[in-house]
């Protein structure tokens, strides 16, 4: 029995990188989610998304950000499954494992905790979190795995045994487009996205951005160099769509009229279906200061849809060999990045070439399979 322990009121990366991989493992996971109380119906849908999945799942009550009583129920919860391995998945999940298992007398199985991005946190009270998590609790895991191996560095630096930490790369499986039917797909999605109301023509070139509205995504990185491309040729035909939500909304909403993008630029909002529509867009970017491995890169590359995106952590790892996506460096001028984007716009035989050839290598090495086989030799299974 392996079981996963979550703190979740969202179905978010974590859990749709995770979740789907683990109902491969018939009749051996149970997965353990750590319901917040003031948010007890936000909290029962990645429960329901388990299950629809044939997990196995229990709830362990939690109010507050420490609930000494949900300690002691997620104790009894462990003794009961009696698991050969518990894996927790970042910060206060780990917290929680690791303060059941302490009053366990003779606990025999192995602990794992998963850092989902060691950068890719903003704000003063997530940094404290970060520190917490790396100091306090994870030397007292028998394994750690990261999502990069520039996060993999970092934590060996910060005084975690070399020997226990290990890279286990993000893999998922999402609809897959076919060459000869991409652009049927491409115009069905743009159908669904209503485009017409929004004043976009089907011939238009469709950049797209997909994450949370904060601050390491950099959106206004994009924005500026966008803002250069209309100045260095306006006659080209494009629009940016941004779905997500976060704190800068209104701020990236002001930037953009600034730039008078207002046109150009649409705020979509977030969109549950979104992965598995990454064929509505021409070129993806991701110009973020900060990521682990971003699965909507890899959703991206399920669909052939090329992507545009920084010389950061993950990133690294999913492009800088393979040379299937063109990566650049966060200092370089927004007019450098235009002129790069304004050249795949220009030859759209490269960016189509591009793309298919980033969707072979995220279905041969960043696959839901590859990510399975990985984390059951990180278990010594």
């Amino acid at each position: 029995m392996i079981a996963h322990v979550f703190n979740s009121t969202l179905v978010s990366g974590p859990e749709t990188l995770v979740l789907p991989a683990l109902s491969q493992i018939k009749g051996r996971v149970a997965v353990i989610f750590l319901s917040e109380t003031r948010k007890l119906n936000e909290a029962q849908k990645p429960i329901q998304y388990a299950r629809s999945l044939g997990l196995s799942t229990v709830s362990v009550p939690v109010g507050g950000r420490y609930d000494r009583q949900a300690i002691s129920n997620l104790r009894e919860v462990l003794i009961q499954l009696k698991p050969e391995i518990t894996h927790a998945h970042d910060v206060k999940a780990s917290t929680y494992l690791l303060r059941s298992a302490e009053s366990i007398q003779d606990r025999t199985f192995q602990m794992v905790s998963t850092h989902h991005g060691v950068h890719a946190r903003s704000g003063l009270k997530n940094k404290l979190y970060e520190m917490y998590y790396t100091r306090f609790i994870l030397p007292h895991y028998d394994q750690v795995f990261c999502v990069c191996s520039s996060d993999q560095k970092i934590l060996i630096q910060r005084g975690l045994n070399p020997d226990r930490v290990h890279t286990h790369l993000n893999g998922v499986n999402r609809r897959w487009v076919d060459r000869s039917e991409r652009l049927e797909v491409r115009n069905q999605i743009h159908t669904d996205w209503n485009l017409r109301s929004l004043g976009i023509s089907s011939q238009a070139i469709l950049f797209g951005v997909v994450g949370r509205l904060a601050p390491e995504k950099r959106h206004d990185r994009l924005l500026n160099a966008l803002a250069e491309l209309k100045r260095l040729d306006s006659s080209l035909d494009w629009h940016l769509l941004c779905y997500g939500a976060g704190p800068l909304e209104a701020g990236l909403k002001r930037l953009t009229q600034k730039l008078d993008l207002g046109g150009q630029v649409h705020w979509m909002g977030y969109r549950k279906e979104i992965g598995n529509e990454m064929a509505g867009f021409d070129l993806l970017f991701s110009l973020s200061d900060a990521e682990g491995l971003p699965i909507n890169l890899l959703e991206a590359g399920w669909a052939g849809t090329p992507v545009v995106a920084t010389h950061v952590d993950g990133n690294r790892d999913l492009f800088a060999r393979s040379k299937t996506g063109i990566l650049i460096h966060r200092h370089q001028s927004a007019e450098a990045i235009a002129r790069e984007i304004q050249r795949l716009v220009s030859h759209s035989k490269e960016r189509t070439e591009l793309g298919f050839r980033f969707q072979k290598h995220v279905m041969s090495q960043f696959s839901e399979a590859v990510w399975l086989e990985r984390l059951k030799e990180l278990y010594r299974v």
